[in-house]
């Protein structure tokens, strides 16, 4: 079916792609975390301004009656947050291009060193700077020009709870962004644990996998060439079996034939359609593989091409009630005029890493190899080395000896998820440090404003620990408002997260527990370090007349 070539690196993903593709649902969510630690900042920015107001009252009362318009006040404010976001701006640059080699490492992404070059970055940069100055200020600078002179030069606006439920609101809105931030983190986190721990259906530890050379020659004599060599490396002590197939797991299935004309002898046309990966492999490739026989036999040395073996999704897709009733059938592709009988099924194994659900397979017996496979047992994997190149040199002097291990070529397809759990794991834990930034802002602010009912409370006898209790109580409200909000969201974005995995954890609830715990523990050690710091003060102080 045609698509439309734009949308192919991130939205397609067929076999035979010209490249490895990315994936929508990982730009998405990354933009979603950029979004919040953004919000998050102007939140900040928002809360200590409102909170400010007292502050800046009588600025604004004396403003007025010397003639000033309250348009003026508007875009002098205006101007003060677009003159901070722009510094803020600077030094984010600043910090960029010292992090940008840093974060290409970490995310695996081919990010220009030069980002700075390109017309796009500084259009996006701009709209950011005055989507910024507008949202974070504009509310702020309403509020500070709407004080009436007379109010604010008789002293009446510091009782006034002008903005009170905003910046409870602002508040509920950052504690809610982490514990989401954090629950994702997590999930994340286990994910890519859960997929390292699964059961590959065999073992790659000590493979060591050869590109068979190029030859060019009659296949007798390409046949006599492998099975020499073959036999040469069996002399190895550190050898324990070599087998031969067309492809290898963990490869892409671009490695491998695929096939949809493939059906049961006497079954019509209607079933056929499923795309079947074949492998062709000779009878040394299932135990060196640590694969799993699960029914039938193996190949023989002199098997007949016209045998083959099936794994278990192919039975099940083939039709077949089980593993043993396949089992002497016949199926036929669409380029042989003669059947092929199933000898043996072999436990479904991950071609693909577990992400993937299992494909159905086929295995005739090999006809030219691609591979050599060769599992070792022993700790010496240098010197073990060194023998097999020395083998292969004297069999193949012409071909280059191009090897690798095949549990690391196979852990390469975790490194875009693992990738992706750090990148998430960095962004989350500088939107926390920022929403902390503006908690501990806007509590040394109502601390600050509660200085003389502190000291009253402690004359009238209260206790350290009663007025911690008393200050942070407001702010652990918050936090279990925001839970209540942010748990939903979090369950809701990881379950459609984890679709995309068929193999994948459970959504348990110490997953959404563990993030409200932790930003509790961060609001009462953030909130009760500014409160015992002004409950530890001399009463006198704050009770005195200036």
């Amino acid at each position: 079916m045609a698509e439309p070539i734009n949308d192919i690196h991130l939205y397609s993903h067929k076999t035979f792609e010209p490249e490895v593709n990315g994936n929508a649902k990982v730009v998405y969510f990354l933009l979603v975390i950029a979004i919040f630690i953004l919000l998050i900042a102007w939140v900040n920015y928002i809360n200590l301004s409102t909170a400010r107001a007292v502050e800046r009252a009588k600025e604004v009362g004396i403003r007025k009656v010397m003639g000033s318009a309250r348009g003026q006040l508007i875009f002098q404010f205006l101007l003060e947050s677009a003159m901070v976001i722009i510094l803020s701006a600077g030094f984010a640059l600043t910090l960029l291009q010292i992090s940008l080699p840093l974060f290409r490492d970490i995310s695996g992404q081919p990010l220009p060193l030069a980002l700075i070059s390109d017309p796009v970055f500084w259009y996006m940069l701009a709209s950011l700077l005055l989507a910024g100055a507008l949202l974070s200020g504009l509310y702020p600078a309403f509020v500070l020009s709407s004080f009436q002179p007379t109010t604010v030069l008789k002293g009446k606006l510091s009782t006034s709870s002008h903005g009170h439920w905003l910046r409870k609101g602002l508040v509920i809105f950052q504690f809610a962004s982490a514990v989401i931030l954090i629950a994702c983190t997590c999930t994340v986190y286990l994910q890519i644990q859960h997929l390292r721990h699964q059961d590959m259906g065999m073992h790659l530890e000590q493979v060591l996998a050869i590109h068979a050379p190029s030859l060019d020659m009659p296949d007798s004599l390409r046949q006599e060439s492998s099975e020499s060599f073959k036999n040469q490396l069996l002399q190895h002590t550190a050898v324990q079996s070599v087998a031969r197939s067309e492809s290898l797991p963990g490869l892409s299935l671009h490695e491998l034939s695929t096939s949809t004309g493939i059906k049961r002898v006497g079954e019509d046309e209607s079933g056929r359609g499923y795309n079947y990966y074949i492998i062709r492999m000779d009878e040394d490739f299932i135990p060196t593989m640590g694969m799993e026989l699960i029914a039938g036999r193996n190949f023989d040395p002199m098997a007949h091409p016209s045998q083959v073996i099936l794994n278990e999704e192919a039975v099940r897709l083939l039709g077949f009630a089980s593993a043993e009733a396949a089992l002497g059938e016949q199926i036929t592709y669409y380029w042989q005029d003669k059947p092929s009988t199933v000898i043996g099924v072999i436990r479904n194994f991950h071609q693909q890493s577990p992400k993937e659900a299992h494909i159905p397979m086929i295995f005739p017996f090999i006809v030219h190899e691609s591979y050599y496979t060769i599992r070792l047992n022993t700790e010496q994997i240098r010197e073990s080395v060194d023998l097999l190149q020395t083998s292969w040199e004297s069999s193949f002097p012409n071909s280059a000896f191009d090897y690798f291990f095949l549990n690391e070529t196979y852990d390469l397809q975790y490194r875009s998820d693992t990738q992706f759990g750090q990148v998430v794991g960095i962004f989350s834990t500088l939107a926390i440090f920022i929403a902390c930034m503006g908690l501990f802002g806007l509590s040394s602010f109502t601390i600050v404003q509660r200085t003389k009912e502190i000291g009253i409370r402690k004359v009238l006898g209260a206790s350290i620990s009663q007025i911690v209790r008393l200050l942070s109580r407001d702010f652990i409200r918050l936090v279990f408002v925001a839970s209540i909000v942010a748990i939903p969201v979090a369950y809701f974005a990881m379950k459609e997260w984890l679709n995309g995995y068929a193999t994948r954890i459970s959504l348990s609830w110490w997953i959404f527990a563990f993030p409200l715990c932790t930003i509790l523990l961060i609001a009462l050690l953030t909130v009760s370090f500014q409160t015992i710091r002004a409950a530890i003060a001399n009463p006198a102080k704050s009770l005195r007349y200036e």
